[in-house]
């Protein structure tokens, strides 16, 4: 109790501290970024005011420039006419005085200079109107449009912090998958930011951490999958931020998602001295330990070199190599020796479940690969004793492939893989090799640990490389109970007393294992297609939510399953704990898309591929158009065929024909698209065409996800299964006139081959139910009149 008080005080104190320091260096942030966003803001201004001063002194100088331009002109006008003036007074003066003249002569001679200077004068050639005017309007200006502009001067517009969906993020298979909302619907959001860091703290990330935040920019939809990622710490933390054209916005709330995963390293402590040994990689070292003498002494060595890997003639076997190593070479190591080429992993497995994977190199004579218990003996090979489980590869003389446990081998009749995944689950006493690429079962041991194992590994010329930090995969998750007991597990192996099997009827018991197994594979598969159903009809969702398609359900087999009187109103919404109505036991899912609402984006294939969904679009013609065939040439989309895995989305486009229903054209696959795609026999749309009433929908709550569905999806269910066109075949008739209730109406000549076509041969024998879809023997699929004949059956009257 004291203990638990204790521990509870230390992590609140630990807790208190991070915090202590958040809020520190919080406050540092907010001072060094306050002063950087005043900085900034001086500097806009700073660029604003100089972009004034500039345009202020241009316009300046252009006022003052034409100021002076006028002025100019003005002056030049105002000197011209003050000499012209000067000129005309003193001819006036000449003119005066030469009135006074008493001789003719002189005066004739006055009177034609007076004449000529006149010509001359400057007065006369002189302008009267100026060239300029001194109106400086034109330079005036009115800023109060940019004073409003300035005025209105706001901050950027920053969007809103994400929210991160823990409940939808998901780690599996070293693939975290991070998922996230906007609190506030906003269209102008261009991309989203997120960063990420690996962290042993659990909690709120710490501002001290030994890891640096890793940035992914540029995601363009509101979830992102980080794959091929190695788990070598306990968590990772996350934060997300949104961006618009502007600016980037606050980051979210971070989370912290465990990454659990086993860690280990070859114990370079613990290995043979003829093993060159680093944290991920263990290789065959013939000269380790061995001080190689210059001459070889007697007679039994001639020509050997000790320990060497060489050719298949000259290649001592793990036998016969020889132990001697110098205690003085590689700090006189000394855990394993003689032929137990040995090395463990440096953490051991007390509880849990927990996978690793190791690849051999090429040209590798012998390797095994297993746990054993930690006091597995200095001379102990792998698989030879009570102690150690391992599967032991050999390519030297003979290729050989076994499992080995207490001296005793099975041979695994598999190709040997590349790499090889090891599932070790301490608490069920299991221990399975798999197939690393394929996740194909090689062997597996079935026994009771009774101490902790150590990845145990023995190399002879050749090496292996680790890879740990990864977690279980899925499929072996799935799988490995199925495998307990069947794939591998061996009686003679796991050292099971010979003297019970007498008693034990092993085909009941094989049986009753082969049963348990199936039903146990059955469920699991049940559940992860409903897994698969639901995350592929969300990603659906989404991408119709990001391009705003008018789409609603119309899969036969989900609208049977829902009650009316409890998908009425969308308020109420019903956490359902597994996937009830989009998650059928069929592999596909059925939507409506209305096309007159609808307006075709070639972005969608980008889009679905980003959400990892496969896209497959038909496309046909358009119904109205289908027998014109020189207008026939322009496609329409008719379905589209969004899968993940193995589960398929049908989106089905419903087009407006006259007389106000809707109508789907058939589902017609061309040369090179592929057939395997989807289910398409088994499709509830696409065999022929087909037309329905316009219905009204009903939004409402499926399985957690909002979803548009016919308000009477009844009467949807029943048009689904008359939606057929038919048509019914006449041979040809002429047409005559008759009279019926006193009006003159025409009907067909040949009146009895027109009736016999309709209702059959025994047309004069009463029948008690018709139906006119079916009972009609000239009833078919509709079709189309071939373009020679539309002068016969087209005709006016």
């Amino acid at each position: 109790m004291q203990s638990q008080i204790i521990t509870t005080l230390a992590n609140k104190n630990e807790e208190l501290h991070n915090f202590i320091e958040t809020l520190s260096h919080s406050l540092a942030g907010l001072q060094v970024n306050t002063t950087q966003v005043v900085s900034d803001l001086e500097e806009e201004f700073d660029t604003m005011f100089s972009i004034l001063d500039e345009m202020k002194e241009s316009m300046t100088n252009t006022i003052k420039q034409e100021q002076a331009r006028k002025s100019h002109e003005l002056q030049n006008q105002l000197t011209q006419s003050t000499n012209a003036l000067e000129s005309a007074e003193e001819l006036l003066e000449f003119a005066n005085n030469a009135l006074d003249i008493r001789d003719e002569e002189e005066f004739a001679k006055a009177a034609r200079q007076i004449k000529d200077r006149v010509t001359m004068a400057p007065a006369f050639r002189l302008t009267m109107k100026p060239k300029a005017t001194d109106n400086m309007t034109h330079l005036m200006v009115d800023f109060s449009q940019e004073r409003q502009i300035l005025q209105n001067l706001k901050f950027l517009p920053v969007p809103r912090a994400p929210e991160i969906d823990v409940q939808d993020c998901l780690v599996v298979d070293n693939t975290v998958t991070v998922s996230w909302k906007m609190p506030v619907e906003d269209s102008k959001i261009d991309h989203y930011i997120l960063e990420f860091r690996k962290s042993n703290h659990e909690g709120l990330p710490r501002v001290k951490d030994e890891h640096s935040w890793e940035v992914v920019d540029s995601i363009k939809t509101t979830e992102y999958s980080l794959t091929g990622l190695n788990f070598d710490s306990k968590f990772m933390n996350f934060r997300v931020r949104a961006c618009n054209k502007a600016a980037a916005g606050e980051y979210s709330d971070p989370v912290t998602l465990e990454t659990r995963a086993f860690n280990f390293s070859f114990d370079s402590t613990s290995s043979h001295l003829n093993l060159k040994v680093d944290d991920r990689s263990v290789e065959w070292d013939p000269q380790g330990g061995k001080g190689l003498e210059s001459k070889i002494k007697g007679k039994e060595n001639k020509g050997r070199l000790v320990g060497s890997c060489c050719c298949r003639s000259g290649t001592p076997s793990p036998k016969r190599v020889s132990a001697t190593r110098s205690p003085a070479v590689r700090g006189g190591r000394d855990r394993f020796t003689g032929e137990s080429y040995t090395v463990l992993g440096d953490t051991s497995i007390d509880y849990g479940q927990h996978y690793w994977e190791v690849k051999a190199l090429k040209d590798g004579k012998s390797y095994s690969i297993g746990v054993a218990f930690k006091n597995l003996g200095k001379f102990d090979q792998l698989g030879k004793t009570n102690t150690s489980w391992c599967i032991h590869i050999n390519n030297w003389l003979q290729n050989s492939f076994a499992a080995k446990h207490n001296n005793k081998a099975k041979t695994l009749e598999v190709i040997v893989p590349d790499r090889i995944g090891i599932y070790c689950d301490m608490d069920g006493g299991q221990l399975s090799f798999y197939n690393a690429e394929n996740k194909q079962l090689l062997h597996t041991f079935k026994t009771k640990f009774s101490q902790p194992v150590v990845p145990a590994f023995m190399v002879w010329c050749g090496g292996l490389t680790l890879s740990t930090g990864l977690q279980v995969p899925s499929a072996v998750k799935s799988l490995q109970k199925t495998e307990n007991g069947v794939g591998g597990s061996n009686s003679s192996i796991n050292n099971l007393p010979c003297a019970l099997m007498p008693r034990i009827n092993k085909t009941v018991v094989l049986g009753l294992l082969i049963a348990a197994s199936s039903i146990f594979l059955l469920f699991q598969l049940y559940y992860y297609r409903q897994y698969l159903s639901k995350h592929l009809v969300k990603k659906f969702l989404g991408l119709v939510h990001k391009f705003n398609l008018p789409v609603f359900l119309v899969d036969t087999a989900s609208l049977n399953l829902l009650s009316q009187d409890v998908f009425l109103l969308k308020e109420s919404k019903l956490n359902q704990p597994h996937c009830s109505f989009l998650c059928t036991h069929r592999e596909f899912t059925t939507f409506a898309l209305l096309g007159n609402l609808w307006k075709y984006d070639a972005r969608l294939l980008d889009a679905a591929e980003e959400r990892g969904l496969e896209l497959l679009e038909i496309r046909g013609k358009d119904p109205r158009l289908v027998s014109m065939d020189d207008l026939s040439g322009k496609e329409i989309p008719l379905h589209f065929l969004f899968r993940l895995s193995n589960r398929v989305v049908h989106l089905v486009i419903l087009y407006e024909r006259s007389g106000n229903y809707l109508w789907h054209g058939p589902l017609r696959l061309k040369p090179g698209m592929d057939r395997k795609f989807a289910p398409f026999r088994k499709l509830d749309f696409g065999r022929y065409a087909g037309s329905y009433d316009r219905p009204q929908l009903l939004l409402t709550t499926l399985d957690g996800l909002d979803v548009r569905i016919p308000r009477n999806f009844s009467q949807f269910l029943s048009e689904h299964s008359q939606a057929r066109f038919l048509e019914y075949v006449f041979p040809r008739f002429s047409l005559c006139w008759t009279e019926l209730m006193e009006l003159r109406v025409r009907v067909p000549c040949q009146t009895l081959d027109y009736v016999k076509a309709n209702y059959g041969s025994d047309w004069n024998v009463p029948v008690k139910a018709w139906d006119w879809k079916s009972s009609p023997p000239n009833v078919q699929e509709n079709g189309v009149w071939p373009v020679r004949e539309w002068d016969e059956v087209i005709q006016v009257y």
